[in-house]
């Protein structure tokens, strides 16, 4: 949705895309996925200094539509249902979020038809909800690319949400990696539901609001059901304002 870090810029210099002969970008302001009016309004965006950040990486083409390109008056919405991950997560504290991701994302694949499609780790549910979608529907996309999430120094996932923070803002929301990454050294030693409920309370000890701190199934995003399975810890939490989402992979 523009306003690229590297985060977005990586996508395009991963290795693995030396398959590709054309790279295809695309930025869109969705209003189709936001569910908060003024969410929408204050998203960042930075069109021209995003298309001279991707010339500089060899990016061939940049469609970057308007509303009313993307869905013109005779539009038809595609059938498509992502069973619970639409009501789990970030879905229950974004009603229709996903449903707006699977229409724009359906759209793009309709207009674009890539053989390759990547994207970034630090939305993992919107992963799982693109991987639905490629298995429902007739594109020609052949592979979804998840690629690990880039952080700033400090931790903190890179995300186009970090620029509507103040710089001690910025610096204080590294404790969310610091309290994933103290999960994830006690994950073999004590039980999921404890170790989220102190993580939780961790977070909030350090003034964020927390929508949730979940440890899950990496595959599914199912509850899990014991520490031996393979886990993700999920984070969702308002630092001054600003929704903060991020993830980690918790293994024995």
């Amino acid at each position: 949705m523009g306003a690229l870090h590297q985060g977005h810029l990586s996508l395009f210099q991963h290795p693995s895309q030396r398959k590709a002969d054309v790279l295809f970008a695309s930025i869109f302001v969705n209003p189709k996925q936001f569910n908060q009016p003024e969410d929408l309004e204050k998203y960042p965006r930075t069109l021209k200094e995003d298309e001279k950040l991707l010339q500089e990486i060899g990016v061939d083409y940049l469609f970057a539509p308007n509303v009313e390109e993307m869905y013109p008056p005779d539009y038809q919405e595609p059938g498509f249902s992502f069973g619970y991950l639409e009501e789990i997560l970030e879905g229950a504290f974004r009603p229709g979020h996903f449903k707006g991701v699977g229409v724009v994302v359906s759209r793009l694949l309709e207009l674009i038809q890539p053989d390759f499609l990547y994207m970034g780790e630090k939305d993992l549910q919107q992963c799982k909800v693109v991987a639905s979608l490629l298995q429902q529907m007739e594109y020609p996309t052949e592979i979804l690319v998840v690629l690990p999430t880039v952080r700033e120094e400090n931790g903190l996932a890179m995300s186009s949400r970090n620029m509507r923070l103040s710089e001690v803002g910025k610096e204080k929301a590294s404790a969310i990696y610091k309290t994933m990454n103290w999960v994830k050294d006690h994950f073999s030693s004590i039980d999921g539901e404890t170790l989220a409920i102190q993580g939780k309370e961790k977070l909030e000890a350090e003034g964020f609001q927390v929508e949730y701190f979940e440890i899950r199934h990496w595959n599914s995003l199912l509850p899990l059901q014991n520490n031996s399975q393979k886990g993700v810890l999920l984070v969702a939490a308002y630092l001054e304002g600003i929704r903060l989402i991020d993830n980690l992979a918790l293994s024995n």
